[in-house]
Order: structure tokens, then C-alpha cells, then sequence
């Protein structure tokens, strides 16, 4: 009997020190006492309970643990890295649906972003700009080596893009003799717009026979009718681009 009582003090002894340890207790605990720490510690350890506790795997860090509801849980949310993003003419993700920013995520800025570097009513980020359109010009010469210009047209090119305005004109040293035929005197252009003018020795004045186009390469005058006729003289232009 005697030994039976010793083993049951020893084990009482060993319960109340893991109840104490578990608890993070002193002191001497009696039955009623330990019936009530134990309690306290249900379901997980450092007197804390979480049976209530409601996160999962997808709420924490992966590779991170944690305890829910009683039991140990790993955490499955990757990480993202820091990284620059440079904004452009398409929407970018900065941090996807799910991750974890483990460092800052910034948006290059630019400090040519203002309004006054931007076209007039055209909006970029959220700037409206009201910069006015202003034109390049470019000017030159070129004498016709043909009369002939339905066959043979009068092309002028390295301009560097479509003009908005083109003018054409004779030169300052022409000496004109006046013929039967409508010599090209004057030409212009204006967004899409043509206007020629030629003298005869009847007429002059606008000629819809001659057109006017443009495109990015170059400025073309030709006519519809061959007795319409370009002066192998020089002419001045200038273009507006």
C-alpha cells in the first residue's frame, strides 16, 4: 500500500509540473486547482487556446508555421520580390493577386511629366497637356527635267515625313515665254488640300488638271493632261512639317 501511495504522489507531482510548465505557473496546485489550468492551456501551448483561431495556409507566409485550431499549419503565400516599374503604353501588375511584397514596389517617375511638354489636349498619367503644335520648315529648290508632267511628274523628296503645308513657286531668275500650253506656275498644299495655278496665253489661274499629294517620302505634282506642262526652270519650295 505503502509503495502504491508513493507512486501516486509521484505521478500527482509530475502532472502538476507539466501543468505548471505548460502554463507558465508556480506554486503548488491542488486537485481542483489543476482541473482548472488545464483549462486554460487547451489546445496549444504557452496558456494560449486556439480553437477560435481562423486563419489557414493561404493567410501565411510560406515556408512560416503557426498554430490553428490545435494544429501546426504551414503557410503557402509567395513572395514577391522589390523590383522598378517603369510605366509605358500597356497597364503592368505590381503585385499579384496572392503575393507578398518583400520590398518595395516603385513606379519610376520622370520629371519631364508636366503639361508643357505634352501636346495640347492630349493627356498622359492623368496630365493634360498644353503644348501648341509648332512646324519644322523646310526649304529648297528643284528644276523639272521634263515638261512632261503627266508622265514624268515633279517629285520632291527628303523632307523627312508628310507636310501639313507645302508651296511651290517659281524662282527669281525664270524668264517664262508663254505658250498654247498651261505651264505650272504655282502649287500648294494643304492637309490633303491641292491648288495649282498655270498661265497660258490665254489664261491663268487655278488649274484642277494639276494635282498636289504628299505621303512620307515625297511631294508629287503631276497632271491628268499633257498639255499641261511643268517649266524645266528652277523652282522654290518650302514645306511646313
Amino acid at each position: 500500500m505503502e509503495e502504491r501511495g508513493t507512486i501516486s504522489r509521484n505521478l500527482m507531482t509530475a502532472i502538476a509540473d507539466a501543468i505548471r510548465a505548460k502554463a507558465e505557473v508556480s506554486g503548488t496546485l491542488t486537485p481542483a486547482e489543476m482541473v482548472e489550468t488545464i483549462e486554460t492551456i487547451t489546445g496549444g501551448g504557452g496558456g494560449i487556446n486556439t480553437f477560435d483561431a481562423t486563419a489557414t495556409s493561404a493567410d501565411i507566409l510560406s515556408g512560416k508555421t503557426a498554430y490553428v485550431n490545435g494544429k501546426k499549419i504551414t503557410g503557402s503565400i509567395e513572395s514577391q520580390a522589390a523590383q522598378n516599374i517603369t510605366p509605358n503604353t500597356s497597364s503592368q501588375t505590381a503585385i499579384e493577386a496572392g503575393k507578398y511584397a518583400a520590398g518595395d514596389v516603385i513606379v519610376e517617375g520622370d520629371t519631364n511629366l508636366k503639361a508643357e511638354n505634352i501636346a495640347k489636349d492630349i493627356s498622359i498619367f492623368g496630365v493634360m497637356g498644353n503644348l501648341e503644335k509648332g512646324y519644322t520648315i523646310k526649304t529648297g529648290t528643284i528644276t523639272p527635267t521634263s515638261t512632261n508632267a503627266k508622265d514624268n511628274p515633279l517629285r520632291i523628296t527628303g523632307l523627312g515625313g508628310t507636310p501639313t503645308y507645302f508651296i511651290l513657286w517659281p524662282s527669281s531668275s525664270w524668264s517664262l515665254t508663254v505658250s498654247n500650253t498651261s505651264s505650272l506656275v504655282c502649287a500648294s498644299y494643304m492637309n490633303g488640300t491641292s491648288l495649282a495655278i498655270s498661265a497660258s496665253r490665254s489664261t491663268c489661274g487655278p488649274d484642277s488638271k494639276y494635282t498636289v499629294s504628299a505621303t512620307s517620302t515625297e511631294v508629287t505634282i503631276t497632271s491628268s493632261d499633257k498639255n499641261k506642262t511643268l517649266v524645266t526652270q528652277a523652282y522654290q519650295y518650302i514645306a511646313l512639317m
